[in-house]
Formats: structure tokens, sequence, C-alpha cells
């Protein structure tokens, strides 16, 4: 993911530094929220990469298509879409490719969890025994917790994106949001699991 478009400065100089100055392979996109592709097209203008998503994100990083109309979506979520919606739209980008349910990437493993978004990825890295959950999950105190009710358009669908993820095996969980849980990531993405069951009750 690429941030929000206030962070392009900074994720482009750590980019670098962490390449020692050479662009990236790829950019691979978890989903197509504001805050996760909002450099996206700057990147892709500035390094000329491919970028990958799953194909139900392909429309909302390309530009045609805005949260606002994701169906099936509860009310609170239809509600917040309109002062938000349009203004969560990325800078569009061209989707090289699209990644989905078992493929693999960079030695990624991909799965398909949607809920918060419609096309939303996790990432899991065998050999580290880690997963990057996107927004599968938020870390907040080091403790797991489900994505935020009002952004997130099929509750009940993401408890079960967060349920697939506990069924994997891994020690390390790392959410877009907050310090990344090591070695307990599963037995805290349990736990979250219950709570998402009672706050998305």
């Amino acid at each position: 993911d690429t941030g929000s478009p206030r962070d392009a400065p900074a994720i482009l100089r750590a980019t670098l530094a962490h390449t020692g100055g050479e662009p990236p392979r790829r950019i691979i996109l978890t989903h197509g929220h504001l805050d996760h592709a909002g450099t996206v097209g700057f990147l892709q203008e500035r390094w000329s990469i491919p970028i990958l998503t799953h194909p139900a994100e392909r429309a909302f990083v390309e530009g045609t298509g805005w949260y606002g109309a994701v169906r099936p979506a509860w009310w609170g979520f239809r509600l917040i879409q309109e002062p938000f919606g349009l203004v969560n739209r990325v800078q569009p980008a061209k989707v090289a490719g699209v990644l989905t349910d078992g493929d693999s990437v960079g030695g990624l493993e991909v799965r398909h969890v949607p809920g918060h978004a419609p096309g939303m990825i996790a990432l899991i890295h065998r050999s580290d025994r880690a997963i990057l959950a996107g927004d599968t999950f938020v870390s907040r105190g080091l403790q797991l917790y489900p994505p935020a009710k009002f952004f997130t358009p099929d509750p009940p669908a993401a408890v079960r994106a967060m349920q697939r993820l506990v069924d994997e095996d891994f020690d390390h969980l790392l959410a877009s949001h907050g310090r990344p849980i090591l070695r307990l990531g599963r037995s805290e993405a349990a736990h979250a699991v219950r709570r998402a069951s009672e706050a998305y009750g």
C-alpha cells in the first residue's frame, strides 16, 4: 500500500532508502481506499512500475468507481459516503494486473478478505510466518480489532474475513493501522474475532 496523498514525499524517500535508490518492481494494493492508495498515481508516474490489486478494486484505483456505490452496504456506511465518499477517491492510476485468491506474487500468497472493501486482500509470507492483513484488522495498544464499522459496507463479511485469516498458520500479524503484533498474532486475531462479533452484532 502507498499511504495517503500527504504521505507521498515520505513514502518516496523511505522506499528508495530501503532499496538503495532503486525503484521497486511493483506496487501491490490491499484495497483502494484513499489512506492506502492515495499516492499510487504519483508513484506510478515517478517510477513507471505496474500496479496490482484485486479485480473488485480495479475500478476504485482507476477512477471509474466509488465506494458509495458498493452493495450490499448497511445504512450507516451509505450515510457516511454522502459527505466522505467522493473525496475518498484516489488520483487515478492504471492497474497492470489483478491478484485473486490463491495467487502468489513476490513470495507472498494472496487471500481475498472482503468486507471492509469488496476486493481487499491479505498477503501471507510463509517463511516469516507473517500476514500483511491490510484493514482486515486494526491494531490498537497491541490488541487487534475489526475495522471501523462506518467505513465497512459489509460487517458480517468483514468478520468472516477475520476468521479466515485466523485459520491460517502464522505467528505475526501486521495490520495497516497500528503496531504489528509479533509472535502472538494468531491468538490475538482470534480474540479480535470475538470483539468483532460483539461490535458488529
